[in-house]
């Protein structure tokens, strides 16, 4: 592939020529990539690194797109290029095989939790995260330089056969802590069509609780939001807001609960996800607390399966219900006197 010639323009206009910078590529580019992804996709969000794979493998990085699909983005690094390819092919295969709930155990494991994830994603891409996910996987291929021929069997395999592959290499100029990085695709990447319908966007809390009573549980919302004195910080979605605080140590900002008042959710009710070790985390509740709580909770509002460990999610559509819940949450923030 041609390599790019870059010029620094001064004040004064005049044009200076970069000289072209060294730094070692395959050594950095998976802690720069997994630093900022926009290195090399504008629109994926890293789910893991350095993935064991069942067939006795380590990918590299896994990454996520707005439309829910895996992206295996794997890195040249002592190999060939065309082992890298056949690499990234046999990871792709893999990833084939990994349902919604293995997808959302890769996201939960990288942000903390499961609804960290979706907050994350939400926060990338300003859309929820789908309810299916991985209907199909795209590989890009990350080298220092891609040859001729790299390049002519990438763009075979995605024209020929429609293979979502693409490869990216880099030029790079200037002097050590200075440096420029220039990346170079192998195939343009293909623009949204036009009738793509456009992203939700975040709604307001005003809105959520608008649209709540439409659905004819605001004053199961309204009471719930009674927890804002323990769990100050409100962060509206879409379908959703969740109320959190910062742990004791002010390392990390978690959320406690995470509640859902459409109908596009639940007609006629709120969806509450519970987030039982966080709050045991903000509140330094005991084990025996948390579980004391669960079994409360179980037993004010109807529980709804869910796969996730650390959460309980909920069908509230009472006030009544809700108070309940409010005071059994704030029993885990102030525990009894010893």
């Amino acid at each position: 592939m041609k390599r790019a010639i870059a010029w620094q323009i001064d004040n004064a206009g005049t044009p200076h020529r970069l000289a072209p910078g060294a730094v070692d590529l395959e050594k950095n580019l998976e802690n720069w990539v997994d630093r900022d992804i926009d290195i090399v996709a504008d629109d994926v969000l890293i789910i893991g690194r350095q993935l064991s794979t069942a067939w006795g493998t380590v990918l590299d990085l896994l990454g996520i797109d707005a439309d829910g699909n895996l992206v295996i983005i794997e890195l040249k690094r002592d190999q060939t290029l065309r082992e890298t390819i056949a690499q990234g092919l046999e990871y792709a295969a893999w990833a084939s095989t990994q349902n919604s709930e293995a997808v959302m155990k890769f996201g939960a494991d990288r942000f903390k939790d499961e609804n960290s994830f979706r907050e994350a994603f939400f926060e990338r891409f300003k859309t929820e995260l789908p309810s299916a996910l991985n209907q199909r996987q795209r590989i890009l291929v990350v080298a220092p330089t891609i040859d001729d021929t790299t390049a002519l069997v990438v763009g075979y395999l995605a024209g020929s056969f429609g293979l979502p592959i693409n490869a990216v290499s880099f030029d790079v100029f200037g002097q050590s802590g200075s440096q420029v990085l220039v990346r170079h695709f192998v195939r343009d990447e293909d623009p949204a069509p036009p009738s793509q319908p456009p992203k939700p966007r975040t709604r307001t809390l005003d809105e959520l609780l608008a649209l709540s009573g439409e659905n004819g549980v605001r004053g199961v919302v309204e009471e719930l939001l009674q927890l804002r004195s323990i769990l100050p910080q409100t962060t509206p979605y879409y379908l959703t807001f969740n109320l959190r605080s910062r742990t004791p140590d002010s390392k990390k900002v978690l959320s406690g609960i995470s509640v859902y008042p459409t109908a596009e959710t639940r007609k006629d009710a709120v969806e509450l996800l519970v987030g039982m070790q966080n709050l045991r985390d903000l509140f330094g509740a005991s084990p025996s607390a948390i579980e004391a709580a669960a079994v409360q909770l179980e037993a004010a509002a109807t529980r709804i399966p869910y796969n996730w460990s650390g959460w309980l999610k909920f069908e509230v559509t009472t006030s009544g219900q809700a108070s309940n819940i409010v005071n059994i949450i704030r029993s885990i923030a102030t525990p009894p006197p010893a």
